[in-house]
């Protein structure tokens, strides 16, 4: 539905572009006509009528859509405001079918944007949108407010996926407001049938799982939610995970989230902020240097780290005298991390007898010895 709507306005946005010359007016002519007319004041009157009496508001709606206005550019944005008041009302049946009347309109008042230097068209008003706008939030919303009530009466709160009458989106929006806002002991009741939903229905239950997950701190969940989810909540979770969990927790759920290709970097990233309460951080972070889509990113999170026990583990490494990824991941954490310890130790590489001629060229170049 929502796809049909989209091409029925750009198919009238199309229709519209042989009759747009010089005739139409910009934006700022059209709004200074809002504001010096009556139609300004209108709106202002319309909006008080919603709250006070909205069954003499859904009338005079009526009456406009039936009786175009000469003025079709003032009536259009009249509509759209009207639209917008609806929001904080009573979501009744009867404001949702005019809702669902204004919406089916499409643009009908054109003016022009500059967009590099080019002036295209584009709707000065858009009553429909506004009004899809609305029923969205309403859904939404409402959504939330079942899954909240069934939180409270120990039912089922992810039931709203189940209404056909909501587009999906919204219905998984409005139960990740509730998850975000219900009491923690709530939350827990809900917690098997969240994990069984997160197996069959990863798209749809991954931001509501980890919601539950960073909640509650449940690392048990938060892994699950990695290694089975899908989308950006993964991500906002690795993010949130040191904040979320108690520090060894986070670093066992960073560590599992290395082995996520989407989301690893940002892990291996989050382990180099753990290090300094967490030394299994360190020491996963230097067991992927030699990871070929990993070690670049765990260089640059060891540079950082100006513990003595990373540059013994990465003198270690050099120490082997071989030329692999981990020792030259080894070299470049050392040259970002540019301190003198780390500059001292690839000095002493240059002299190493051990070390491959070839690599101690490439290193001598590096730092102009």
């Amino acid at each position: 539905m929502t796809r049909t709507r989209g091409l029925l306005t750009l198919l009238c946005l199309l229709a519209t572009l042989p009759s747009l010359a010089a005739g139409v007016e910009d934006r700022s002519t059209l709004d200074a006509r809002w504001r010096s007319g009556a139609w300004a004041a209108r709106a202002a009157d319309l909006r008080a009528q919603a709250q006070a009496e909205p069954a003499r508001f859904r009338e005079a709606i009526r009456r406009e859509l039936a009786a175009p206005a000469p003025d079709t550019a003032m009536q259009e944005r009249l509509l759209q405001e009207a639209m917008l008041s609806m929001l904080p009302i009573a979501r009744d049946p009867a404001g949702r079918d005019l809702l669902h009347t204004v919406g089916l309109r499409t643009p009908r008042a054109m003016t022009l944007q500059d967009e590099g230097g080019r002036q295209l068209p584009i709707p000065y008003a858009d009553p429909g949108a506004a009004a899809r706008a609305v029923l969205d939030t309403w859904d939404r919303f409402d959504s939330r407010d079942r899954s909240l009530a069934a939180m409270i009466h120990g039912g089922d709160a992810l039931a709203p996926l189940e209404d056909a009458s909501v587009r999906r989106e919204l219905s998984v929006r409005g139960i990740e407001l509730a998850f975000g806002s219900a009491p923690v002991p709530q939350l827990l009741t809900q917690r098997e049938r969240v994990r069984g939903a997160l197996t069959l229905r990863p798209r749809e239950l991954t931001g509501i799982a980890a919601t539950l997950a960073l909640r509650s701190g449940d690392t048990v969940l938060a892994r699950e939610v990695i290694e089975r989810g899908a989308g950006r909540a993964r991500l906002d979770l690795v993010l949130a995970a040191r904040s979320a969990f108690a520090a060894d927790d986070a670093t066992a759920l960073l560590i599992a989230a290395t082995a996520a290709q989407d989301v690893a970097s940002a892990a291996v990233l989050q382990l180099g902020n753990a290090m300094s309460a967490s030394p299994s951080a360190r020491e996963h972070l230097l067991s992927l240097l030699g990871d070929a889509a990993l070690g670049g990113s765990a260089a640059q999170a060891l540079a950082a780290d100006t513990d003595a026990s990373t540059l013994s583990a990465l003198s270690a490494i050099l120490a082997r005298g071989v030329d692999d990824l981990s020792t030259r991941r080894a070299i470049l954490t050392l040259r970002l991390n540019g301190g003198s310890a780390a500059s001292a130790l690839l000095t002493r590489y240059l002299d190493d007898p051990r070390a491959p001629a070839a690599l101690r060229q490439e290193v001598a170049t590096w730092i102009g010895a």
